[in-house]
């Protein structure tokens, strides 16, 4: 995982052209689709209390109020 963050933060942006003031582009139902299916299972809750298990499981429905608050 430290490697893919590093790498993520060296690559230019072609959008931002690498000034990263914040997002480039909203994030996709298909990109935090894929994001909740790379969580581990069976692992203790957060600070939250949110189970990866619940957030893997969420409908169409509950995907988009998960992606509100994170494409403002």
């Amino acid at each position: 995982m430290k490697h893919r963050l590093t790498d993520f933060l060296r690559a230019p942006c072609s959008q931002c052209g690498h000034k990263r003031h914040g997002s480039c582009a909203a994030f996709s139902d298909a990109e935090l689709t894929e994001e909740l299916s790379r969580l581990p299972a069976k692992k203790a809750t957060g600070l939250d209390g949110i189970a990866n298990e619940l957030l893997v499981r969420l409908g169409e429905r509950g995907r988009r109020r998960l992606l509100n608050p994170l494409n403002p």
